[in-house]
Order: C-alpha cells, then sequence, then structure tokens
C-alpha cells in the first residue's frame, strides 16, 4: 500500500500530540508500506513540489495558523492549479491520504484524490475545520469571541509563512524570538461590534472552504467519542472511534512509593481553561493530608501543598509515576483527547477527568466529574482514604500497543 500522510511539520521544528502521533504511525507503517510524509511550506502562486530523502514532500501550502488564530480569512482560500499534485499522486501510485491537520490544503487536493480514487482519511486531533482557535466551546458565543479576539493579535499572514522555514523554527527556542510569533497573545483587547460581525462574517466563508474539505473525505477517524458528537453538530461523514497512542506508551507494573499523604498529579500548562484554577480552589477547601504535584513550563500559583518539579521528560514517567497516586485532567473547555490520561493510566496511574476530556473513554466511569462539587466530594474522599484507589482499575480498560492500534487504523480505516 502507498500511502502520503499529512501533517504540519516533523521534530524538532513542530510539536505535540498532532505531530507525535503522525510520525509514529509514519514509521510503523513503513515496515509494510511505502510511507511518505507531506509537508506545508511557503506559499507560492504557482503549485511547487519539492522532495527531500524520497519520503518528505514539501509542497507550497496555503497558510497554517497553527493555534494562533485567523487575521484574514480570505487569505486562507485560494485556487491553484493542481495538475503538480495530480502527476505526484499518479506517479507515486497513492492508495491513502491521511489528513492529520486541514490547514493548509487546498480543496483542490481533496478533488484530484477523488477523481484517482485514492482513499481519503481525516484524523481529527483538534476542533480547528470548525473553530478557528483549535479550541472549541460549547457556548456559541464564547467560541465566536475567542475566535474574534484571536484575529486581533495573531501573527499576519506573512508572519506565519515565515513561521514554517526551519530557520525560523529553530531560532524559536531564543525566548525573544519566540515572542514575536505570540506577541500579544494574551493581552485584552477592545472588541467593536461592527468589527466582531464583520470578522464573523468573512470567518464563515474559510469554515464553508473547509466543511467542503471535509464532506470529500471518505472517512474522519475521531479520537474520541466527545469529538465525535461535537464534530457532528456541522458534517456527517462516514466515521470511526479509536483512541489514539503513541508509540513509546508501554503498559508498566508501577509500585507505588509509600506515603501516608494523597499525592495528586497535575501535567501541563497551568491555564484556567485546564482547569488549574477550579483545581486550586477545590483544594484550598479540603482539609488533610494531601499534596500536588505539579509538572510543566509554569509556576504561577503558590500554595504550600503544590510541589512543583517543572518540565519532564518520557523518559523520566515511569519514575515519576511511582510517587503519584492520582492524576488530575480537569480541562475546563473541550479537549478531544490529550496523551497526559493515557500516560498515566499505562503507568498503573488512576486519573480523575472533567466531562470535558474527550479520553475520559478509558477512564473508570466513577472517577469522571461534571462540575465543581463532584470534584470536591472526590478528592474529599480520597484524602480521607486514598485505598479506595485500590479498587480503580477494576473496569474494562483496554490499552492497546502501538503496533495494535496501527492494525486497527489499517482495517477500519483504509480498507
Amino acid at each position: 500500500m502507498n500511502i502520503i500522510h499529512y501533517c504540519f511539520g516533523l521534530p524538532p521544528y513542530a510539536s505535540g500530540g498532532l505531530t507525535k502521533y503522525a510520525t509514529d504511525l509514519f514509521y510503523e507503517e513503513s515496515k509494510n508500506h511505502n510511507v511518505f510524509i507531506m509537508l506545508p511550506y511557503k506559499y507560492k502562486k504557482e503549485l511547487r513540489f519539492k522532495i527531500k530523502g524520497k519520503k518528505i514532500l514539501f509542497y507550497s501550502s496555503l497558510p497554517c495558523s497553527l493555534t494562533y488564530g485567523v487575521k484574514e480569512p480570505d487569505d486562507f482560500i485560494k485556487k491553484i492549479n493542481p495538475n503538480k499534485f495530480e502527476e505526484l499522486i499518479k506517479k507515486l501510485k497513492i492508495d491513502v491520504f491521511h489528513i492529520h491537520t486541514i490547514q493548509g490544503l487546498y480543496l483542490e487536493f481533496l478533488e484530484v484524490l477523488k477523481k484517482l480514487n485514492v482513499k481519503i482519511i481525516f484524523t481529527a486531533h483538534d476542533f480547528y475545520p470548525i473553530s478557528l482557535s483549535s479550541k472549541y466551546y460549547l457556548d456559541k458565543e464564547k467560541n465566536d469571541l475567542n475566535n474574534v479576539k484571536l484575529s486581533l493579535t495573531c501573527p499576519s499572514t506573512k508572519k506565519l509563512y515565515l513561521s514554517r522555514s526551519p530557520f525560523i523554527n529553530g531560532l524559536k527556542k531564543f525566548k525573544f524570538i519566540k515572542k514575536i510569533f505570540n506577541k500579544k497573545k494574551n493581552i485584552d483587547v477592545i472588541i467593536t461590534e461592527k468589527y466582531k460581525n464583520n470578522y464573523l462574517e468573512k470567518s464563515k466563508k474559510l469554515y464553508d472552504y473547509y466543511l467542503k474539505i471535509l464532506k470529500l473525505c471518505d472517512v474522519i477517524h475521531y479520537n474520541s467519542k466527545l469529538t465525535s458528537d461535537i464534530y457532528k453538530k456541522y458534517i456527517d461523514v462516514n466515521s470511526v472511534i479509536i483512541p489514539i497512542t503513541h508509540s513509546d506508551i508501554k503498559i508498566n507494573d508501577v509500585k507505588k512509593s509509600d506515603s501516608n499523604i494523597l499525592r495528586i498529579g497535575f501535567f501541563g500548562e497551568q491555564r484556567e481553561e485546564k482547569g488549574y484554577n477550579l483545581l486550586i480552589d477545590v483544594l484550598d477547601n479540603i482539609d488533610g493530608n494531601f499534596k500536588l504535584i505539579t509538572y510543566g513550563k509554569d509556576n504561577l500559583i503558590k500554595r504550600s501543598y503544590i510541589d512543583y518539579k517543572g518540565p519532564y521528560e518520557y523518559d523520566d514517567l515511569k519514575d515519576i509515576y511511582k510517587n503519584i497516586d492520582v492524576v488530575l485532567v480537569p480541562s475546563t473547555n473541550i479537549e478531544s483527547f490529550g496523551f497526559v490520561v493515557i500516560e498515566a493510566l499505562a503507568n498503573k496511574t488512576a486519573v480523575i477527568v472533567s466531562n470535558n476530556v474527550g479520553s475520559k473513554d478509558l477512564v473508570n466511569p466513577n472517577y469522571i466529574f461534571n462540575n465543581k462539587e463532584e470534584l470536591s466530594i472526590l478528592l474529599n474522599n480520597l484524602v480521607d482514604d486514598k485505598n479506595r484507589l485500590n479498587d480503580y482499575f477494576k473496569y474494562d480498560l483496554k490499552i492497546k500497543s502501538f503496533s495494535e492500534h496501527v492494525k486497527e487504523v489499517e482495517e477500519n480505516l483504509y480498507v
């Protein structure tokens, strides 16, 4: 089988769950198939392809906003003569075109693939096709306002293209370069009703463009039931729900170190939408012996019960989980999946998640909460007696190896 995976980029110039998953699929499928990776690059009026190492295809793409937001929606809708793309697909005899992000894609590419009877798969890693910030809020007004706000603070289209340069990506390790692309992202801005209405009208054309692309897909692969439920409000395409994983996840029978207190783990950014403020509010009102152990780049809130550990490496997780009894993923906005949950479960560590987290599909149903009060009850019970966690894994948990996952993808999506 000849397969193309389309994604943002490769490490070290791209990172995150989307990149990890796409590149892991590329390497695993390469054992039995002829697999290529196609990456967006700088814009040209005429379509151009650059092949590196016979397996990596760069092309002159539409802009990629990543998670910055979209300033000028019209810049993201351009027509192109797809003849060179058609020549490439015919030359490589492609059977499957697997899309991991809709950003940068031309509609004409999908039309060519349909004409040539190539199987088109879209894995919905985030919510970009239906929300230009890549994030999604159930409250439509809040969702619209977030996208409009980002349009006033995000990089220009020229700057977005500049950010695709490997040279610039390499420079982003320097904070002052990174700030150029993230400038004003968190600054409050004044949004007039006129600007808001004009922007929403312009962005509607871009959403329509993306929906046309999605409707040309043969199968949409959803990473969770939550992701599926949200997308299906906008589009009805043949779909399959398969939880994602990655090649480094292995089942480890982690033995916990002795401790009389409940050790709660939190991984990632300490932002309000990640539920960190909610978690602190709950913990501030709990009496008893517990500790919050946090891993990530932030250290924003100081409390005597917080043990901030800083950034971590994946190879350290097995040792990290020896000293954590339960991991909290208390997101207040919709999160399509997130690898933290499956990584913790694979290391025999209990997980508590909010109902907004897609990977709740893998979690013990008794440890999913809907609001602050329910989280407070869960944590108070565990602080009183953490031995309750001894029964956590008495449910039907299935964590597949990555090779098993790839087989499931091929059998359910490619055939």
